[in-house]
């Protein structure tokens, strides 16, 4: 009990300044991350099942709210961004579509994250928890290293104190900062501020790891010790906000998060097509996030985290800050983490954060108006400066350089396509793979290892072994099916050519992969049977299945191929060919 509530505040104290850099990530004004914080929070606190995942904005899902809802808005909801003066400001980087119609734009993000929670609802209920291992490391590495540098990217305006119109194109982002730098429009002084500030969080978190021992309780209170440093900065010295153009956060609206219930009512229909593409993404990408750190800490526990339970749970969290003014959450990594090591056990760590935020909300907005941008800034760099996988790039091009290709493109697809366009590259190359690996399934040729009954595949392991005369023996990779039979029959023929077609009088397959078959694939084994007995070889059908020997059955396959070439292991199967 004492620890959950000891990492509940720990958390609350991390998450104020952290949630309110990501609602600016995500076009929203500053006090939508507090709202975001604290009823999803409080839903998952009582749905969900880890005592360690701390729910609420992140990162990488701010960032694809921002993308997929930029230009949603049409002239007769924001008429003020599409006036000749307003659109040039906006181009200028003073304005923005979300900036010059900031509630409009809200709204849109609260049918966005009800959207979200539906699919995440929905998708528990009919157990698709499992769709999200369609993305591979290497494809999600790629994707948040390239997402994690557009952030950082989009933020390096407030260490400079220029304004500049958001993009999620690197090359964009990058041409505009310079051009404002040789302008000499770059303050030089939120510049100094916004280095030191991050410098201050490095020091932070390189102090409480070196020195866990003495300063290890400092690694969650980064954020806070750089917040509370520049406040008492601002108030001791107004000139800098005066003089040196230093801008703060501004107003912020004090007391409960506003009921968001009837915009939700009244353009969750209207507005369903048109925010669909983001709330799939969100709640794909939010869900990924959130399963991944859930089980990971589970597991250092020695628990189970139930995909479809925690896919339920965060829907419902989604769907109920939906209706509270809050937008799209997921498992952050950074706040579970903490939670984790500060010992939390119970979603009562998760409670104690939603009350934690809720209390900021009621007492301190005056203290967090005057809080410095280039904070939050440096708060949001810090975040994401380590999901960079570099050293994880490199590591694939050592292991396996078809992964290193996959890394590249998802991560150089997001940075020059965009986020939408790179999460679509992403998906779609991850399903590319499970195709190509289902379509193709690997056909190993197997010999004998000497002195046992064992049969290895002729490539794997560096003592030779040994053909059996006048037997091939291979070894099917994968369930057959009408979409990879036609590649399993192939190579199985030209194999037989390969390794001698006049010698080879009997070709054993080893069918323990081998899940299961369907109708294609059962005609197929027909027309293989009968090719090879033209060519004056016979085929055996080793170690199948249960469920293999009972498609087999009811289809007549064995009565009508023969008994004889069925056999309960390879090893039988190559004696019964050697006697005959």
């Amino acid at each position: 009990f004492k620890s959950d509530i000891i990492a509940g505040v720990t958390v609350g104290v991390m998450v104020i300044p952290q949630s309110m850099s990501y609602a600016s990530i995500a076009g929203l004004e500053y006090v939508y991350g507090l709202y975001a914080s604290m009823t999803p929070t409080l839903i998952y606190a009582v749905t969900g099942g880890s005592g360690q995942l701390a729910v609420g904005p992140v990162a990488m899902v701010s960032l694809l709210v921002e993308a997929g809802l930029r230009d949603a808005l049409d002239e007769d909801e924001c008429p003020a961004y599409f006036e000749d003066d307003a659109h040039h400001r906006a181009l200028a980087g003073d304005d923005s579509l979300a900036g010059t119609c900031p509630d409009a734009y809200a709204e849109l993000v609260f049918v966005t994250m009800f959207f979200a929670g539906l699919i995440q609802f929905g998708g528990s209920l009919c157990k698709l928890g499992f769709l999200v291992n369609f993305l591979g490391h290497p494809v999600v590495s790629g994707f948040t290293s390239g997402a994690a540098i557009i952030i950082g990217l989009s933020q390096v305006k407030y260490w400079l104190g220029v304004a500049l119109p958001k993009s999620q194109y690197v090359y964009v982002t990058l041409g505009l900062l310079g051009g404002k730098i040789a302008r000499g429009e770059a303050k030089w002084m939120c510049a100094v501020l916004g280095a030191a500030s991050y410098g201050m969080l490095w020091g932070v978190r390189k102090l409480s790891v070196d020195q866990p021992k003495r300063f290890g309780f400092l690694k969650p209170m980064g954020p806070l010790v750089v917040c509370a440093t520049s406040l008492v900065l601002m108030v001791l010295c107004p000139q800098l906000r005066d003089d040196y153009g230093v801008e703060v956060i501004g107003l912020v609206p004090s007391g409960l998060p506003p009921s968001s219930f009837g915009v939700v009512k009244r353009d969750a229909l209207s507005k369903a097509s048109l925010v669909l593409p983001t709330a799939l993404s969100a709640a794909l990408i939010g869900f990924m996030e959130s399963i991944a750190i859930g089980k990971s800490l589970a597991a250092k526990h020695g628990d189970e985290l139930p995909a479809g339970q925690e896919m339920c749970a965060i829907g419902l969290a989604n769907i109920v800050g939906s209706l509270a003014s809050g937008y799209p959450v997921a498992g952050s990594f950074s706040r579970s983490a903490v939670s984790n090591s500060i010992g939390a056990k119970t979603p009562l760590a998760g409670f104690v954060t939603g009350m934690v935020v809720l209390l900021a909300l009621v007492a301190l907005p005056d203290w967090i108006r005057k809080l410095p941008k280039f904070v939050l800034a440096s708060i949001v760099i810090s975040s994401v400066v380590n999901l960079v996988a570099i050293s994880e790039a490199k590591h694939l091009w050592h292991v396996q350089k078809k992964d290193f290709v996959l890394w590249v493109l998802a991560c150089f697809g997001v940075l020059f396509l965009g986020v939408i366009y790179g999460l679509a590259i992403a998906v779609g190359v991850s399903l590319a793979i499970v195709l190509s690996e289902s379509v193709r399934p690997q056909i190993a040729v197997l010999w004998k290892l000497p002195g046992t009954s064992i049969f290895r595949n002729v490539k794997q392991g560096e003592s030779p072994g040994q053909f059996v005369k006048g037997v091939l023996v291979l070894r099917v990779g994968a369930s057959m099916y009408f979409a990879n039979v036609a590649y399993i029959k192939e190579t199985i023929l030209k194999l037989c050519g390969e390794f001698g077609e006049g010698d080879t009088q009997y070709v054993v397959v080893e069918m323990t992969p081998v899940m299961s078959l369907d109708s294609t694939a059962i005609h197929m084994l027909e027309d293989l049977f009968a090719d090879l007995r033209r060519r004056g070889m016979q085929v055996c059908l080793a170690s199948c299945g249960s469920r293999v020997e009972e498609t087999l059955r009811r289809a007549g396959a064995q009565r009508k191929l023969g008994y004889e070439w069925f056999h309960d292991n390879v090893q039988h199967a190559v004696e019964w060919c050697v006697r005959h």
